[in-house]
C-alpha cells in the first residue's frame, strides 16, 4: 500500500503538527530515528491513491527523503538512480544509516539488491546484489520479500550478513555462532 501524504499529531492536544504532499510514498520504505523520518517517495503524479507498483514508481524516478520530525522541514533529497527493485522495497535505520532493500528478478534468478545513505546528508555509501537463498524464481511464495534485520554494526539480508560501515560481507560464523540456514516458505526473520 501506499500514500501521498505524511502527517505529525500532538499527543497533548491531538492536533495537526504538520502534513506533507508529496508524491508516491510506499508504506514498507518509512522509518524514524534520532528526530528525523526518513521514506522512500516516487516522483508519479499519475497514481491517486492505494497500489502503485514498483516499477511505476521506478520509472517516474525514486528519491530518499528525511524530515525533521517535529516540524515537517525537509532536511534533504537524495535521488536514487539505477534502482532495480520490482516485488518489494523496505527501508530501516541504525546507528547514522538507511539501509534500503528490494527484490527482482534477474537471469532466472530472485535477487536482492541493498544500498546504504548516511542519515545526516543522504550520502550513499555502498551497495550490494546478492541471490536468494533459493535457486530460480516462482518458487516459494515468500522469496521475493525477505526484508533485512539491522543489528547495530551489520544487516541480516538473507542469506548473507554485511557489515553496515563497509558492505564487506560478513562470515557468520565470526559472529558468535550466528549462522542464516537455507530455509522455504513465507515467513521471513526478525530481530
Amino acid at each position: 500500500a501506499t500514500s501521498r501524504a505524511m502527517f505529525a499529531i500532538d499527543p497533548e492536544t491531538n492536533t495537526t503538527r504538520w502534513v506533507y504532499r508529496g508524491g508516491v510514498i510506499p508504506h514498507s520504505a518509512i522509518a524514524m530515528k534520532d528526530g528525523r523520518v526518513f521514506f522512500l517517495e516516487s516522483k508519479d503524479t499519475q497514481s491517486t491513491q492505494g497500489r502503485v507498483d514498483l516499477a511505476t514508481m521506478r520509472n517516474s524516478g525514486l528519491q530518499l527523503v528525511s524530515l525533521d520530525a517535529a516540524s515537517g522541514r525537509e532536511v534533504w533529497r537524495e535521488e536514487l538512480t539505477n534502482v532495480k527493485w520490482e516485488h518489494s522495497v523496505y527501508l530501516s535505520c541504525s546507528q547514522d544509516a538507511i539501509i534500503l532493500i528490494g527484490s527482482h528478478n534477474e537471469n532466472e534468478q530472485n535477487r536482492y539488491s541493498i544500498g546504504v545513505y548516511d542519515a545526516d546528508r543522504g550520502a550513499h555509501r555502498w551497495s550490494a546484489e546478492h541471490n536468494n537463498n533459493r535457486a530460480g524464481i516462482g518458487g516459494d511464495h515468500g522469496e521475493q520479500v525477505h526484508h533485512p534485520v539491522v543489528f547495530d554494526d551489520f544487516v541480516v539480508a538473507e542469506p548473507l550478513i554485511y557489515d553496515l560501515a563497509s558492505g564487506d560481507v560478513i562470515d557468520p560464523t565470526q559472529r558468535n555462532g550466528f549462522s542464516i540456514r537455507s530455509r522455504s516458505g513465507c515467513g521471513t526473520i526478525s530481530g
